[in-house]
């Protein structure tokens, strides 16, 4: 029997729960829809086409096919600390990134949308249910009004769930399956004062310089967060199976801690969904 190590490698005696990756996500083309395309999202695009091309070459059978939504333009604050430059300001977001990507790598057809994700976009509206939905947004509001949709209707209800999400130094990434009985906890269900309307997140506006921005964010920690997050899309979409489904992050002291899948999600494929809202 596999034995589970500690952070330094030491054998702890007990076997690691794995959940093995919903075999619908292992073959065909899958939808991946990104929401948000600042700090963590711009940088998360760029690992998502690593990881797309990573499958092909591979010789896997599933592949990515996203949609980035962000209704924002690129301003002078943006520039340096997101994946922009000066030439982009003034651009959508998701237009700048994603024509970057089809351009840059060829072979994909990704699509920028350059609008909220919720009912009142036509790709929404269209019920595009992404295999995997990766919120990238920055307040708790934002995070209830992606469970409400999310659970609104089994439709919209994305297989996997990954938010990105950080202060000045610190945060997480939290990989759930929403609406799946016993399944992974999503990020709402780690956090649950974050359903609670009266949550300090709330109070988050956006930085009107980069000098402002620093002092609410350090400057490598969207790249930290996107790459904990890339690792978990690697080990659900390449590898097939994880052991981990969260990482906590505090670049002050340097650590990152994993949270382990527990043991009721082992295999929550077969697993009632939670009634919707």
């Amino acid at each position: 029997m596999s034995k589970k190590l500690d952070m330094v490698g030491r054998s702890t005696g007990v076997a690691p729960t794995v959940h093995k990756t919903d075999p619908g996500l292992l073959k065909g083309w899958q939808n991946v829809a990104l929401i948000g395309c600042g700090g963590n999202g711009s940088q998360m695009l760029t690992k998502l086409a690593r990881l797309h091309f990573t499958l092909c070459a591979a010789d896997l059978k599933n592949r990515l096919m996203v949609y980035a939504f962000d209704p924002d333009k690129v301003t002078r604050a943006n520039v340096g600390r997101q994946m922009f430059s000066p030439s982009d300001i003034g651009h959508y977001k998701a237009t700048v990134l994603i024509n970057r990507i089809n351009g840059y790598y060829g072979g994909v057809d990704w699509v920028a949308v350059p609008q909220e994700y919720n009912l009142d976009t036509e790709v929404v509206q269209s019920a595009m249910r992404p295999d995997l939905a990766i919120s990238c947004v920055d307040s708790a509001k934002a995070r209830r009004e992606l469970e409400t949709l999310f659970l609104s209707s089994e439709h919209l209800t994305p297989t996997y769930w990954l938010d990105l999400g950080n202060g000045r130094d610190l945060g997480q990434v939290v990989l759930g399956q929403p609406g799946v009985e016993g399944g992974l906890p999503t990020v709402m269900d780690i956090f649950p004062e974050m359903r609670d309307p009266n949550c300090p997140e709330d109070n988050d506006e956006p930085s009107c310089s980069v000098a402002d921005a620093l002092t609410r964010q350090a400057l490598f920690v969207n790249d930290f967060m996107s790459t904990a997050a890339a690792l978990l899309c690697d080990n659900l979409l390449r590898v097939g199976e994880l052991r981990h489904h969260a990482y906590f992050i505090n670049m002050a002291t340097g650590q990152m801690n994993p949270k382990p899948v527990p043991a009721v999600a082992g295999n929550a494929l077969a697993k009632t969904r939670r009634k919707v809202a």
